[in-house]
């Protein structure tokens, strides 16, 4: 059993950078997005596509019999794949979004951003999807929604 708690400033805190894409540079990038104005999704969104570990990394990488994660949500909405930007949460990459919200912000000439965006355009990501992943980590999704009592 592998208990996971994800918090607010889970993805600030949990780089995971890939291979090619200095840890430094990420940190550089992440705050030319965020002094552009963007939301965090939208920072989530190219945080997720240059980390090993976000957007389900940490789920693949998972060898546990049951990963079970408990997410305190500081994004409006409760949008898993957003909450420090889905570590545990399975799915299919999407470089272009990322590369979409570079353009977006005005940041494609950041050398930072110049350096993502080659590894995001040359280097895609193998698709990661529930049957790429070892048997004895094959996710069985039920969320639990609780809420305060008023």
């Amino acid at each position: 059993l592998c208990l996971c708690l994800l918090a607010g400033g889970g993805s600030a805190l949990l780089p995971a950078p890939l291979e090619g894409f200095p840890l430094e540079a990420k940190i550089a990038l992440s705050r030319a997005i965020a002094a552009r104005g963007a939301t965090i999704g939208e920072l989530n969104t190219v945080r997720r596509e240059l980390s090993t570990i976000k957007g389900g990394g940490l789920a693949a990488a998972c060898r546990a019999g049951n990963l079970v994660a408990l997410v305190l949500s500081d994004v409006l909405g409760d949008d898993l794949e957003m909450i420090a930007s889905g570590p545990t949460l399975v799915r299919t990459p999407t470089p272009a979004l990322a590369l979409r919200v570079l353009e977006e912000l005005e940041l494609t000439q950041h050398p930072a951003a110049q350096v993502a965006i080659a590894l995001l355009a040359s280097c895609p990501r193998r698709a990661m999807t529930i049957n790429s992943i070892a048997p004895i980590a094959r996710p069985r999704w039920r969320v639990r929604r609780m809420e305060r009592d008023s």
